[in-house]
This record gives C-alpha cells, structure tokens and sequence, in this order.
C-alpha cells in the first residue's frame, strides 16, 4: 500500500516533524486548523489569488479584473472587496453568480472554487447590509406642534410609519398596546369637529412629524367609535427603512 508523507507542525513552538500516512488512513484533527493571517493584493486584469500565502485575501483597488492565477481544482480563496471594481464573468474561465458582471462595494465578500487550468467558480456572494433601519424612542406629542427626530440615516428613504403606544389606559386600550397611526383629517365622531391625525415630512437626515391642531383620533378597542387619543396616555413611535447608498 502506497503511503505518503505529512509534515506536522506545532502551532505554539513551530517544530515540525515528519510522518507517514498509509492511503486510505484517516486522520482525526484534535484541535483548531489556524490559516495564514490575511494578505493583500492590488487588483489587476488578472488577480493571483491562487498563488497568494493565506486562503483569506483583501483585494484593493478599483481595476476590472477578468481572470484569477491557476491552481489545482478544489482549491478555495475568501476575497474580501476593498473598493467598487467590475467582476467579468465569463462561462468558463470566471463563473459568477446571475452569469453576468459583478460591480463590488467596498465590504463585499465572495469565495471562489478553482476547477483548475485557471478556471474559477464563485460559490458564494455576500453584499454589506443593504437595507438600514432606524426606530425611534417613545415620543410624547403636543397637537399642532412639529416634533423633529434626527434619523441618521445614509441612503434613501422608502419606507416611514409611525405608531402610537399606550402608557396609561385610554379608548379600551392598555398599557403597552400599539396602534398603527394614519394621516387622516376626519373627525373621530359627528359630535366633533377639528383636524386630527398627522403629516410626517421625510428629509435626507430627519423627519418632521406634526400632529393636527386638535390631536390625535383612533377607534376605541371595545366599541369601535371615534375617540380622541389623551396625549398622556400615548407616545409615539417613528419607524424608517432606507436603501444604503453604494
């Protein structure tokens, strides 16, 4: 039986020693496999990670890259993206995922499969969180006056709501129950007329929420008539998704 040799080093003193393997023998790890630290490497029309010193790989720069280096099949680099650069696909030498060009963003991360003679396949794409969100504290709220709540958030806005939650009983709600607000401008009943509910103005880094001038409206939880909301009963809640800028 043909028998082969593996060098055995010791992560802590770096000694290492010779032994022979059997075909066929199995080999048990007792511990931690620990890879070479990460390195970098310019991006380029073909970048060498198959000849890089560590399986863990940052690329930099911003050129096209079209091909990696050859390397026996099975073989397998973690790339990290350090800027937007262009992916080209292609059939048989740079398999992407979609069959079609990849432009990175910084943080981007992809693992790639050589199948040999310089051919690769990228097995796994992951892109930073694209989706940012952004919720409030609890509001309290005066009618007709604007509230102003910074939301920080760097992207485009799609998507804002507003709820109000109870701290104290009001309308056959309890502590701890939500509502979902809507701009509304109806009366909460024929024996009251005024202006309720609210606008909420969307900026790049704020919302501008104002109440009507008479307050807030809802359906009382156990009849289902109008009811104006007791501002010490409620607060609100601001709730914004935006698209991460790239």
């Amino acid at each position: 039986m043909a028998s082969r040799a593996l060098k055995l080093v010791d992560a802590g003193s770096g000694v290492g020693e010779l032994r022979e393997f059997a075909d066929g023998d199995a080999l048990t790890l007792a511990g931690a496999v620990n890879g070479a630290a990460p390195v970098s490497i310019a991006s380029a029309s073909t970048v060498n990670i198959g000849a890089a010193a560590s399986n863990n790989i940052t690329i930099t720069g911003t050129t096209t890259i079209t091909a990696f280096d050859s390397i026996a099949a099975g073989a397998e680099r973690t790339v990290v993206f350090a800027a937007a650069l262009t992916l080209t696909h292609s059939g048989t030498s740079l398999i992407l995922p979609g069959a079609a060009n990849i432009t990175t963003v910084a943080g981007d991360t992809a693992t790639f499969l050589s199948l040999g003679s310089g051919n690769w396949r990228c097995t796994s794409y992951q892109a930073p969180q694209l989706i940012k969100r952004y919720t409030s504290g609890l509001l309290a709220y005066t009618a007709g006056s604007p509230i102003t709540v910074v939301h920080g958030l760097a992207g485009t806005l799609f998507s804002v709501s507003a709820d109000a939650v109870c701290i104290a009983a009001d309308g056959a709600f309890v502590v701890d129950d939500v509502v979902v607000m809507q701009t509304a401008t109806d009366s909460p009943s024929t024996s009251t007329s005024g202006t309720y509910g609210l606008s909420i103005k969307k900026t790049a880094t704020s919302l501008i929420v104002r109440p009507g001038t008479s307050g807030l409206a809802g359906m009382n939880n156990s009849t289902g008539l109008g009811f104006v909301m007791n501002p010490a009963c409620w607060r609100l809640v601001l709730r914004v998704l935006a698209i991460a800028d790239s």
